[in-house]
């Protein structure tokens, strides 16, 4: 059922703005919106801001594909990141170097037929997951050298850290 009364459908009044950007006509005095021209004898004023009638459509989405490709500018990116850089590579070669030598101890432990045909698949698994916190796992290396250097050779944390460095 459309209202066929004068003016505005909530208020009754029959002062209306248009806005053509939205082409919508708007209530003055209740701000209600309709995308119909109003009923009967009512004041339309058009709105101040015009679209841009000049600009086609294939320019405004090209303006528009403009800033789904921005990227802001990586200001305090000075050199090499580590988890943009290093993390995945380590990751990758750790990660690689993990699986074959799980899969030699596949086929060491359950022989040729299991070791070589099924073994893959476990070290698939312990690959990705020591490829993940390879940080971690070579943080703990180097530590355990340490310690192990410390009590085999006798001397201290602080003389082997300057004989590494």
């Amino acid at each position: 059922m459309d209202y066929q009364g004068e003016g505005c459908i909530k208020c009754g009044c029959n002062n209306f703005e248009h806005d053509r950007y939205f082409d919508e006509y708007i209530c003055i005095d209740c701000g209600f919106t309709t995308s119909e021209k109003p009923n009967g004898n009512v004041h339309i004023e058009e709105s101040s801001e015009k679209p841009n009638e000049n600009v086609t459509l294939e320019e405004s989405s090209e303006n528009a594909n403009q800033w789904e490709s921005y990227e802001p500018a990586d200001i305090a990116n000075d050199g090499i990141d580590f988890l943009d850089d290093v993390y995945p590579v380590g990751g990758y070669i750790i990660g690689a170097i993990t699986f074959i030598a799980c899969w030699i101890y596949a086929y060491i432990s359950w022989g040729f037929l299991l070791g070589v045909g099924l073994g893959w698949i476990p070290s698939l698994f312990i690959a990705g997951i020591v490829g993940f916190i390879w940080p971690l796992l070579v943080l703990l290396l180097f530590v355990g050298i340490v310690i192990a250097a410390w009590l085999v050779g006798g001397i201290g944390i602080i003389g082997f850290l300057k004989e590494m460095l």
